[in-house]
């Protein structure tokens, strides 16, 4: 009799065994679903505006706001939402002196075809281009053209000296005396889930000519 119910007594441990593990099963996936969600809601939160986050913005916002709320973002707040093709052409003097205007070169075009089908590119170029324009942007008065202060007489400098770096000039027994850019602003369309207004039309802006010296070919 005893060893009957010693052996009903070690079949039912199994059981209860297989039981806790079930239930220790359970709660781990009701975790780990409630981490993921936590974490997914507050990643789309901060996250860039896109077709999910329109579409749930209200439910986003009622989990998240205000327990949880992020006052920082995880990418750029707000993408460049145009491209900047930047062009520039030189004035030469050749051994009679007389001036000769050159083709136009896009120095962006340029930029981009180094990068393209590149498995290991570098964005050097790109970036110093990109970032001269918007020094000189930022430190010239947008109506007049004029400089402002001693920043806009350097990022007038800074972006000569770019464009006489990328054109070669000094080189080849070709005398340069003068520089010009020019500037589109090509708007990059929204998406279709977007609610953006409607796009921009391209715009272009001629800056004068820039006179050219030795000291500012020098280095290059």
């Amino acid at each position: 009799m005893e060893n009957s119910i010693e052996s009903r007594a070690d079949a039912v441990e199994p059981v209860r065994s297989l039981h806790f593990l079930a239930a220790l099963i359970a709660i781990a996936a009701v975790l780990l679903a409630a981490v993921l969600w936590h974490f997914a809601m507050l990643f789309l939160s901060i996250a860039p505006a896109n077709a999910l986050t329109t579409k749930y913005q209200k439910q986003i916002n009622g989990y998240v706001y205000p327990e949880f709320a992020q006052y920082w973002q995880l990418f750029a707040p707000n993408p460049l939402q145009q491209k900047i093709m930047v062009e520039t052409r030189l004035l030469t003097a050749g051994s009679d002196d007389k001036p000769r205007i050159g083709p136009w070169v896009n120095l962006t075009t340029r930029d981009d075809a180094a990068i393209r089908h590149n498995p290991l590119p570098s964005h050097t170029h790109q970036n110093m281009l990109r970032s001269a324009w918007n020094f000189y942007y930022r430190s010239h008065d947008g109506k007049s053209g004029k400089p402002i202060g001693t920043n806009g007489e350097l990022s007038t400098e800074y972006l000569k000296r770019i464009g006489l770096q990328r054109l070669g000039a000094g080189t080849g027994g070709v005398r340069p005396v003068g520089i010009q850019l020019r500037v589109r602003f090509i708007p990059v369309p929204a998406p279709a889930w977007s609610k953006e207004g409607p796009e921009e039309k391209t715009r272009r802006v001629t800056l004068p000519w820039w006179q050219v010296d030795e000291a500012d070919c020098r280095g290059l």
